[in-house]
């Protein structure tokens, strides 16, 4: 009976290896598929954690909607356990002669730097680091025309608005490609961003603050005692 059983087991195989092959292709995939289920959200934060801290991406911003003043940065540094904290300038402006917008970052000395993925940063005030999505529009060393819109007041910020490219960047803040967030430049959605020398602004006040703290360092920065702890603090500014 046993003898009779394995050999009608074997013609079977014998019979249907593509089929079985293909059965055991199928639940290989599937166990794969799962093992990668489980170890690809975790080393997607890993990584993510990994680039925050090479480029220092700032715990807390703060921006002002009508500039931040010497009273409003007393205010910002009464938060507890502060590490480091950098005043900045931005503008949003459009590229000239069309409605694709860019949001203008002054360069960071320490918090929030920019991955240079070819090129270098800005040194000068002619020059210009831009997202690497643009690459192909505005190669290196070629110039790029922006059209910056009057305040309220009729006056504006930047002192030159043409611009060699130097560089392309990657921005540990604005890490999607296609939705960067809103603005009052152009269709009212961000195209692209980039970085010049903080010479370029010619302001009185700062437009946000960018503030780092002891007691996140270490932390995963996506770990609920993370976004608790920057919770409170924001909380705590709130209340000045």
């Amino acid at each position: 009976m046993k003898k009779t059983l394995w050999k009608d087991i074997k013609a079977s195989f014998k019979h249907s290896l593509g089929r079985f092959f293909s059965i055991m292709l199928l639940m290989a995939l599937g166990s794969f598929a799962l093992v990668g289920l489980f170890v690809t959200g975790p080393d997607m934060r890993s990584t993510g954690k990994h680039y925050f801290n090479q480029l220092n991406v700032s715990d807390l911003t703060v921006i002002g909607d009508y500039g931040i003043r010497k009273d409003d940065q007393k205010v910002i540094e009464k938060a507890k356990n502060i590490k480091d904290i950098e005043y900045l300038y931005l503008k949003d402006v459009v590229v000239k002669n069309s409605d694709t917008s860019f949001r203008l970052f002054s360069k960071p000395q320490k918090i929030s730097q920019y991955q240079v993925v070819e090129g270098r940063m800005p040194k000068s005030k002619n020059e210009i680091a831009i997202d690497d999505k643009y690459q192909d529009q505005y190669p290196l060393h070629s110039t790029i025309s922006f059209e910056e819109k009057s305040d309220a007041l009729g006056s504006k910020v930047l002192t030159q608005t043409k611009f060699k490219v130097v560089g392309y960047i990657h921005s540990g803040e604005i890490l999607s490609s296609e939705n960067k967030g809103q603005t009052t430049a152009g269709t009212g959605s961000l195209d692209s961003f980039g970085v010049v020398s903080q010479d370029v602004f010619d302001s009185d006040v700062y437009m946000m603050a960018k503030l780092t703290f002891k007691d996140t360092q270490g932390l995963d920065p996506y770990g609920d005692d993370y976004q608790r702890l920057v919770q409170n603090i924001k909380m705590n500014l709130i209340s000045y």
